[in-house]
């Protein structure tokens, strides 16, 4: 596994989005639904998670010919600021495995903003971005 981390400053970024229905299990389920919604080719996908509540979202950022109406999916932007950021490479489902343990160090690390949601952003299958909100 590949580690890099830093702390950076994101722009807000415009998404449609599902909602998961129910804990950590279904986040897995939300993002299949989503991928069986929208083309996984030319698109930016992003999960999020809000500590405070452990809602999860599963994004897709849309390019210039996407349309809500068509997708259903609800409007949601992901929020700017400061993050520290972590860059993970390998197998995809030994990534998503990682994911949780990876947020929880960078949040004994850092002072976490709970105003905002920790983000993944999926890059690649063997690439994942984790951005943990940050005061």
């Amino acid at each position: 596994m590949n580690k890099s981390l830093e702390i950076v400053t994101l722009e807000p970024v415009e998404t449609f989005c599902l909602v998961a229905e129910g804990g950590p299990e279904t986040f897995p389920n939300t993002f299949q639904r989503l991928e069986d919604i929208v083309p996984l080719k030319g698109h930016r996908f992003y999960g999020l998670f809000n500590r405070d509540d452990g809602s999860y979202r599963a994004c897709v950022q849309p390019k210039g010919e996407d349309d809500t109406v068509t997708w259903g999916l609800e409007s949601f932007t992901i929020p700017g600021g400061r993050y520290a950021y972590r860059k993970i490479t390998g197998e995809h489902d030994e990534l998503s495995r990682q994911i949780p343990s990876v947020f929880e160090e960078l949040a004994a690390a850092h002072e976490v903003d709970p105003g905002r949601p920790s983000i993944e952003f999926y890059r690649r299958l063997d690439e994942f971005r984790l951005y943990l909100p940050v005061r």
